[in-house]
């Protein structure tokens, strides 16, 4: 098989792989650095909002704006473009809040993944312009190739559209 001929056979096996990982890192910020439409938009939708944290987030493809906070009881992760735009809203939800048939999807999903499942967190997920909540979960799963992170989006009616292998920054703290 020639090089190139090779390559390209590579990247067709591996390239999917590369495609559904995702490379998560997050740097806290100063509010100051953080977009000032980004900050009205807040002040105006979560004016009384508590425990502020901002955030520059990259995932390897793309770097956002992030704010992460406390409104009604409700632990709220708010995503923006560079440009202070919305992106997303996500509320961590607890999994039994979620309507039980998209429960039980998921569930089934998860089952036919993995061999044995922990959900590490859900997030109801609205979009700009979107009536129709998604949700993300993150779990830490367990299948062929070992135990890894991942991180699924279904739709309202249980629907999976993207599932994708967290892969979490090395740390170069060395413990004795």
């Amino acid at each position: 098989m020639k090089k190139s001929s090779l390559f390209v056979f590579l990247l067709a096996v591996f390239g999917q792989t590369l495609l559904a990982q995702k490379i998560e890192m997050e740097k806290r910020i100063p509010e100051q650095d953080f977009p000032p439409a980004a900050i009205d938009w807040l002040n105006d939708k979560f004016g009384d909002r508590k425990c502020n944290r901002f955030y520059l987030e990259s995932d390897g493809d793309t770097t956002n704006f992030e704010a992460k906070f406390k409104w009604h009881k409700s632990c709220y992760s708010v995503e923006f473009l560079n440009d202070g735009s919305l992106k997303d809203i996500e509320k961590r939800v607890k999994f039994k809040e979620i309507p039980a048939a998209v429960q039980a999807s998921i569930n089934k999903q998860f089952q036919e993944d993995f061999k044995k499942f922990k959900l590490k967190k859900v997030q109801e997920q609205t979009l700009p312009g979107r009536l129709e909540k998604r949700y993300e979960v993150e779990i830490k799963g367990k299948n062929e190739e070992g135990t890894a992170f991942f991180e699924y989006l279904f739709e309202s009616d249980g629907r999976l559209v993207m599932r994708r292998k967290i892969i979490l920054p090395t740390n170069n703290i060395t413990l004795y």
